[in-house]
């Protein structure tokens, strides 16, 4: 759904003596192409490598120019996905094929090509339409299973280090719900490497009187019951579907300072999100989602206000949920 890629840095010191923005604009959430910021220091490699060119004299004119364009292009494929420090002694391409066989990028885009390992792609892919490391699959629709729903969506939470799942309507007490969010990060965590923490989880549920319309009592305590009633149910059930290690934070929200509804479901990651029109409740295999990787707009939008709470509405206590599952 979303893919991530190693890009040498040296690619980028190319383009911008060139003046050319090579690959760029095909990365970024609107493509579902996304950048490992690998090594840490990935954007301080490419800026040594294009001060390499010019003989490290950064008052070069022509470096000067060179620089604006490598900037923007640093701008536009900023990297979204951690990987962690590489050895200085070792060339890039030798510690990104290391790092992809613990655990894998979708491809390696590198200046040269490596007999052998055909993750590492060169800019040249794009004249290969059967390339599936450059070309990536279309969208089919899920079927709305706990299998089906793991699948499509614990690749991109693989590389997360913070999780939001927002459905409205998760019940711990109903069934469907735990076991997809189980599934979900039993699955993306198996497909870490042991070098990455734990990710930071969180469980949003909307609370409104929808369901449960109660006369003589004000909307402001109907909401704080169901809060109450959803966390003493998510305390008493979920930690037998969560895996040891991880904690779950369980937070019931109502409609947004300002009017926006708690209505729609997402996955969310600061690398990236997902649209699921339906939730995340098992229903069957004969029950389909049009499940969708979010655009960059909608993806910042949205993480501002579940991944960083700007006018979230928080009802009664938030729980924490320790995993018990082996």
């Amino acid at each position: 759904m979303i893919y991530e890629y190693a890009v040498d840095p040296s690619l980028l010191t190319s383009w911008a003596v060139t003046n050319d923005v090579g690959l760029a604009p095909q990365f970024g959430l609107d493509h579902r192409r996304v950048v490992a910021d690998f090594p840490s220091n990935w954007d301080g490699e490419a800026i040594g490598s294009l001060l390499e060119k010019f003989g490290w004299d950064d008052g070069d004119p022509n470096y000067i120019d060179a620089r604006n364009r490598l900037d923007a292009l640093l701008a536009f494929m900023r990297p979204k996905v951690s990987r962690g420090p590489i050895a200085a002694k070792d060339p890039w391409l030798t510690q990104a094929v290391e790092a992809h066989g613990v655990e894998p990028f979708h491809a390696i885009l590198s200046r040269d090509a490596l007999a052998g390992c055909d993750a590492v792609i060169t800019p040249s892919v794009i004249q290969d339409l059967r390339n599936n490391r450059w070309y990536l699959p279309t969208i089919d629709v899920t079927t709305k299973t706990a299998d089906a729903l793991a699948t499509q969506l614990a690749p991109f939470l693989r590389a997360a280090s913070q999780i939001v799942l927002v459905d409205p309507y998760f019940k711990a007490d109903k069934p469907g719900y735990p076991e997809v969010l189980g599934l979900l990060l039993q699955r993306s965590m198996a497909m870490r490497s042991p070098r990455r923490s734990q990710p930071k989880v969180t469980v949003m549920t909307g609370v409104g009187d929808r369901e449960r319309p109660a006369a003589g009592v004000t909307q402001e305590e109907q909401l704080r019951r169901e809060a109450a009633y959803r966390s003493v149910k998510a305390k008493e059930r979920l930690g037998r579907h969560i895996p040891r290690g991880i904690t779950v934070k369980f937070v019931c929200i109502a409609e947004f300072e300002g009017g926006d509804q708690v209505h729609n479901r997402f996955i969310l990651t600061e690398v990236g999100g997902a649209i699921i029109p339906y939730g995340t409740q098992e229903l069957g295999e004969s029950v389909f989602d049009d499940i969708t990787p979010m655009y960059a707009g909608q993806h910042r939008t949205r993480w501002r206000q579940y991944g960083k709470g700007e006018g979230l509405n928080v009802v009664g206590d938030t729980v924490h949920i320790v995993g018990e599952k082996a």
